[in-house]
């Protein structure tokens, strides 16, 4: 997860995620649909290799609740490709570098 100052000046997170897609007897098209807590965030026509691959995409969250120890907030995030989908329960954390330190909130 990558989290950049919003235009309001609050942050907001993007998430990022990464797919491997499994082989296809042909090349065929798709659609991808990416929700968090029911709001779809993408959706769109992709193309599917007939030799699989990885496909990334980046959604913004806006509004997200950054996990923590004293308020530990999951989301719901629905991944749909094609006939196939996953629903995962994800905490969102910041993680930045300063220096050499590696600062997690």
């Amino acid at each position: 997860m990558d989290c950049a100052p919003s235009r309001s000046g609050s942050i907001c997170p993007r998430c990022a995620w990464c797919l491997t897609i499994a082989p296809f007897r042909r090349e065929t098209q798709a659609e991808l649909r990416v929700a968090v807590d029911g709001s779809t965030l993408l959706q769109e026509q992709v193309i599917l290799a007939g030799g699989g691959g990885r496909m990334e995409r980046t959604v913004e969250l806006p509004g997200a609740i950054l996990w923590s120890p004293a308020d530990p907030q999951l989301h719901e995030v629905e991944l749909t490709l094609a006939e196939d989908d996953v629903c995962l329960r994800v905490g969102l954390r910041q993680v930045r570098i300063a220096g050499r330190q590696i600062l997690i909130k």
